[in-house]
């Protein structure tokens, strides 16, 4: 499972706390997304084993085989190259929907966030803020942390 996969899994299920009417669509929408995006990231898998499968056909009958222009079937080079290239344009197309699912899959996870930010906040309250920004380096100096012990003050006997 990838790093993308798992934040969305995990994205996923805090969305089933939030009890609002829009968190059905929103985790209906996100599992359609996901399983169309693993249908077409199997179909790309598919695709490039056919051309593989093509070219390797094709390469062992001009490297292993004597004559293989000339001796074999018009037809059957056809349909080879054919395969061949419609593999490769179906590859191209696939990686496309693949983009365009990656996407909607993005925004789904956006919705995602908001949707728990809002949560968070309903039930928690506003966050506290922190003193140091994203790009600051915050340094704990733990001598400001425990005040300096003074010396201890001298006893002096009964006078």
């Amino acid at each position: 499972m990838s790093e993308h996969e798992k934040e969305t899994a995990f994205l996923h299920h805090c969305i089933c706390f939030d009890e609002s009417p829009g968190r059905q669509d929103l985790a209906d929408s996100l599992t359609n997304i996901q399983r169309d995006e693993r249908c077409v990231r199997n179909g790309i898998r598919v695709l490039v084993l056919i051309a593989l499968l093509a070219v390797a056909i094709f390469c062992y009958g001009m490297i292993l085989l004597d004559g293989f222009p000339q001796d074999t079937s018009q037809l059957l080079l056809k349909i080879i190259a054919s395969v061949g290239v419609a593999a490769v344009i179906c590859l191209v197309v696939f990686a496309g929907l693949q983009i365009i699912f990656r996407a909607r899959l993005d925004e789904r996870r956006e919705e995602c966030r908001q949707l728990i930010m809002k949560l968070l906040v309903s039930r928690l309250g506003q966050p506290v803020r922190l003193p140091a920004r994203d790009n600051d380096v915050v340094v704990c100096n733990f001598a400001d942390l425990n005040p300096p012990v003074s010396p201890p003050a001298q006893i002096t006997g009964p006078s």
